[in-house]
């Protein structure tokens, strides 16, 4: 086990060769598990060799790490093993204390298995906050809701988008995006800023006008931040003429879409372009734009344009955290731990390029590998 001392102390290869040797997956995670801070630091190779071992290892793994750090690092596990019996395992922590890394587990492994377990949550959720399940919009929330789920209905919300459902009550996240309250044991912001994130992922008409309404009288960043992210993901005319009115104010808003503007507009790598050049591009793009194509670099989004953007090292992770939104896939990067020195991003990005290049519209809106239609409003 002396290589484990070796990844600690930030050997590189000593990782790549952990990763190659997925006998020894499970006797590495339960050594290291038993650590906290020290799993953390090893969490997302601890994932990547994980997802090698058999699932019934996987398994008492969930069950049993007594650590929360631990416990991410399981969920991930599996959500990255990615098969039917995954699910059913992962299925297990929506009766207890895990429900909610279950729920988001459930949804990223973007199985149609996993449906029905969701929509069971969700109506469970619903019998808690005292509203109709089969409503379109869940805006009728009693006046003091149960924190625990209403904090939980935006990420269960887009948990169920991951995974294909069709009918549930997307169009209560715009309620959300609204959410206040008085009580001190609700969450109010973080409300508010699960449901932009939630939005990241969920297409549905009205979305548009919804954030950019919430987001021009935000006073939370990181709603602010997310918000803006998830207009961005769909990279329309509309949206890059919104974040150039928004550049020419100030504050955490003006920041934000003056950050994408240089996604949807400037070259895919090199130097940050001025604010008149982003105008210029601008200004030749509009002439001929339409209003239902997704834009990168001042050009329809097509995986080769994402493949060249994510050797750029200062956007590597903004590039990353949405190719994990557009094709629900593991490719080397996971929010929770972020950037690992030693995987190749671009070899990673490049092979999955290759695979859909044919089948990738020009243009398209896709979410979790399923291509959607942009908004019209």
């Amino acid at each position: 086990m002396s290589a484990i001392d070796d990844v600690i102390r930030g050997d590189g290869q000593a990782a790549r060769s952990l990763v190659r040797d997925p006998d020894a997956a499970l006797d590495i995670i339960d050594r290291v598990t038993a650590d906290g801070p020290a799993a953390w630091s090893l969490g997302p190779l601890l994932v990547e060799i994980g997802a090698r071992a058999p699932v019934q290892g996987l398994a008492g793994l969930w069950r049993q790490t007594g650590c929360f750090e631990g416990r991410i690092i399981a969920s991930r596990t599996l959500v990255r093993h990615g098969s039917p019996e995954a699910v059913s395992v992962l299925a297990e922590g929506l009766q207890d204390e895990r429900r909610r890394l279950a729920i988001t587990a459930l949804g990223d492994t973007g199985l149609e298995s996993a449906r029905p377990l969701l929509e069971d949550e969700l109506r469970r959720s619903c019998v808690a906050l005292g509203v109709d399940p089969v409503a379109p919009d869940l805006t009728v929330i009693g006046a003091e809701p149960d924190p625990s789920e209403i904090e939980l209905l935006p990420i269960l919300l887009a948990s169920l988008y991951k995974v294909g459902a069709t009918g549930a009550p997307f169009s209560s996240l715009f309620s959300l995006l609204r959410f206040r309250s008085e009580d001190p044991y609700v969450a109010a912001d973080s409300v508010r800023e699960q449901a932009a994130r939630a939005l990241q992922v969920v297409v549905i008409d009205g979305m548009i006008g919804s954030l950019v309404e919430a987001l021009t009288e935000e006073s939370s960043s990181e709603v602010v931040d997310n918000g803006v992210e998830a207009l961005a993901y769909l990279g329309s005319p509309r949206v890059i003429q919104q974040f150039l009115a928004w550049s020419r104010g100030d504050g955490a808003l003006a920041a934000a879409a003056s950050y994408r503007l240089r996604d949807l507009l400037g070259p895919l790598e090199g130097p940050d372009p001025g604010a008149d050049e982003l105008l210029e591009n601008w200004t030749r793009l509009s002439v001929a734009a339409r209003d239902d194509v997704c834009y990168r670099g001042g050009l329809p989004l097509l995986p080769d344009s994402l493949v060249q953007a994510v050797a750029d090292h200062n956007r590597r992770v903004a590039v990353l955290r949405e190719l994990a939104v557009i094709t629900g896939r593991w490719l080397g990067y996971d929010e929770l731990f972020g950037e690992l020195g030693w995987y190749d991003y671009s070899a990673s990005v490049r092979q999955w390029s290759e695979g859909v290049h044919d089948g990738f519209l020009e243009g398209g809106l896709y979410k979790y590998g399923r291509q959607r239609r942009m908004p019209k409003r």
